[in-house]
């Protein structure tokens, strides 16, 4: 019985969450896509973000490593799992966890022909631990990640 309550609870969570992200991706227009450049703490950091409604969607890192997948402003479990699907084409699923700095959930990419599929794709699907997908357009993202691109080949 205390498992059943248990699974229940973990699917309400799941429909809670799904909807609570689909509602903030459609209460407001998607902004464009963009690369920038921010000094932290411990060095130069570089971003790639796309904004759509209450949702910051993208990636990061410091200049020569591996970029990080990210959702920020998502009402997340600790640990989540996330697919991003471009055009039906290539599903990268990962897994992450919130960043103790920035606040967002942070996941380890583990296809790098992510970035290449985003560059080339119309549509990013993103769907949170199974849920239903999230749709974003991938149109200008193409010169915000050649951008992304460079400031990760800086040093």
């Amino acid at each position: 019985m205390r498992d059943l309550k248990h699974r229940l609870r973990e699917a309400a969570w799941a429909t809670f969450v799904t909807i609570l992200v689909a509602t903030m991706f459609a209460s407001t227009p998607a902004k464009a896509w963009d690369a920038s450049r921010h000094q932290e703490d411990w060095g130069p950091m570089c971003f790639l973000t796309k904004r759509a409604g209450l949702i910051n969607i993208g990636f990061y890192a410091a200049p020569g490593d591996a970029p990080l997948a990210m959702i920020e402003g998502a009402v997340l479990p600790e640990e989540a799992t996330v697919t991003w699907i471009v055009d039906d084409a290539i599903a990268v699923t990962m897994n992450g966890t919130q960043n103790d700095y920035f606040g967002w959930h942070e996941f380890t990419v583990t296809d790098a022909r992510l970035l290449d599929a985003l560059r080339l794709g119309h549509t990013l699907r993103i769907a949170i631990d199974g849920g239903r997908a999230m749709e974003l357009p991938l149109a200008g993202s193409a010169k915000a990640i050649d951008n992304f691109e460079a400031c990760l080949d800086r040093t």
